[in-house]
Order: structure tokens, then sequence, then C-alpha cells
């Protein structure tokens, strides 16, 4: 279940072991699999991926979701910005609520409900 997002990881070099700048950049840069969650009302899951960070590019930069049946093959992948926080992804009844980082403030959270087909 690989993401058509990523095209190679690069391996962390033993020279660096203990650079912590480097392992910080490394961490904020490489791509990453970070959740996989599991939807019961749809019997779905969803696999959220964060993308390669570019040197130079901002810090919040592109992720996806791969969407899954429960036989955990791939059904597609849905790219977001990070208009949308990733960390929060929360499936219920009627769908899944997401963070819109854009809208919200420290007193208000504005979340958006998205809805994923399953393919039969």
């Amino acid at each position: 279940m690989n993401s058509k997002f990523i095209d190679k990881f690069n391996p962390y070099p033993d020279s660096k072991t203990f650079d912590m700048l480097h392992l910080k950049n490394y961490l904020i840069e490489e791509p990453k699999y970070t959740d996989i969650i599991f939807d019961p009302w749809m019997d779905l899951y969803y696999r959220v991926v964060k993308h390669r960070l570019e040197k130079g590019e901002k810090m919040e930069n592109t992720w996806s979701v791969i969407v899954m049946d429960k036989k955990l093959d791939v059904q597609y992948e849905i790219l977001f910005d990070y208009q949308y926080d990733p960390k929060i992804f929360v499936p219920t009844p009627f769908g899944i609520l997401m963070l819109d980082k854009s809208r919200s403030t420290n007193n208000n959270s504005v979340f958006e409900m998205f809805k994923f087909r399953k393919y039969e």
C-alpha cells in the first residue's frame, strides 16, 4: 500500500547518528506514513501519508490519505493541503471530521465533514 506521492525514502546516514540538527531536519523533510485509522461505519481503512518537504519549502506541505477496503486493498488516494490537519481525522457515522486550520482560531475549532466512497 504505497503512496503515489512518495517516490523514495532516503536512509538516515550513520555518520549523523548524534547530529540532532540533522535529525530534526530529516524528520521534518522526509516523507512518512503516520497513522492507520479504521472506519467501522464504512468498513474502510485510511492510511495518512506525510509528503516530502523539499529544502526551502514552507513547513506545511501536502499530505494524503490512502483509502483501503477491509482486505487492505487500495481503493484510491486523496491529496490534501495543510488547510486540514492530518492529526485530526475522526471517523463518524456521518463521514470523516477534519479540522480546518484556516478557519479555526484560538477560541474556536472549525471542522469539516468529508465522505469517502467505498468501491464495490
